[in-house]
């Protein structure tokens, strides 16, 4: 299930990974600007959730409200957070829908057989609040793995569903990201991502991407129409983009103002682009099969 040959981790060479609950796969490849201030951001939330703070696991949707989950599956989560929805998909895939024990496929405290979760993040403290949760809920078939999600560390066509809860956004290479989750799906296997897109084609994309910041999406938006080539060209099939929520420009200069966004603020005190940003961005789920 796990591809060794992205993996920086002592098991590694002898393939010995047993029912760890912890995978090691980030590289040795150092993070770009856009990586580290991600990092360093959700870092800094996982430390303030552990502090007794709100704000953690938030995201823009519910996925796994569209994953239809059934026992016996594998579910890759894709910036996994805080691990609220991996505790969940880990019960829904579980046997009877308890908690499995073991490696991906292996037998549950019932005796049958379950399925597994892999909660993927780059973030060490996201990861540590992740691991306090699933032993707080006795959550035995879930793996964590650190590492970036333009790198999966899994092998081709292992899994049955990918789910992501607003963090394609967040990646470098949003393309790269996506053929990932193509890659390590099964045939048949589906993506149920929930993402903010942009929703305006014909607002110009760094007016998009300003406005974007101040709802957290710090590296960029795909539009509906880039999320669709995308897709099609990773041969992707039954693609659809179901946007669920808009944002008024009201609230985005309402989030400007709360997080002191001067170059977000300036554009939103501008008559004429406020109306081109009132409802612009959006949130939507993502769906697709391979």
């Amino acid at each position: 299930m796990l591809d060794k040959r992205r993996l920086n981790h002592p098991a590694a060479s002898s393939g010995q990974f047993g029912t760890e609950a912890f995978i090691d796969a980030s590289l040795d490849n150092p993070l770009t600007k856009s990586q580290e201030q991600v990092r360093a951001h959700y870092g800094a939330v996982a430390l303030a959730a552990k502090g007794g703070s709100c704000g953690i696991d938030k995201g823009c949707g519910r996925p796994l409200a569209r994953a239809a989950l059934k026992p016996g599956q594998t579910v890759l989560d894709l910036g996994c957070g805080g691990g609220t929805e991996l505790i969940e998909a880990a019960r829904l895939v579980g046997a009877g829908g308890t908690s499995g024990a073991g490696g991906a496929g292996g037998a549950d405290s019932a005796g049958g057989t379950g399925g597994h979760v892999y909660g993927l993040d780059m973030t060490d403290e996201m990861l540590s609040v992740a691991k306090s949760r699933l032993e707080e809920a006795g959550i035995g078939n879930a793996t964590l793995i650190k590492a970036m999600i333009e790198n999966i560390p899994l092998l081709d066509n292992t899994v049955d569903v990918v789910i992501s809860n607003c963090v394609i956004n967040l990646c470098d290479d949003k393309r790269r990201a996506l053929a990932e989750a193509w890659r390590v799906l099964k045939p048949g296997g589906r993506m149920v991502v929930a993402d903010i897109i942009l929703d305006n084609e014909e607002l110009p994309r760094p007016l998009a991407n300003t406005a974007a910041t101040v709802l957290g999406c710090s590296n960029g938006v795909l539009s509906r129409q880039d999320y669709l080539r995308i897709l099609d060209d990773l041969s992707f099939v039954d693609c659809a983009i179901e946007l669920y929520k808009s944002y008024d420009a009201k609230l985005l200069r309402y989030r400007a103002i709360l997080k002191d966004n001067s170059a977000a603020l300036e554009m939103l005190d501008n008559d004429s682009l406020y109306a081109q940003l009132d409802k612009a961005l959006g949130a939507a789920f993502v769906l697709a099969t391979k």
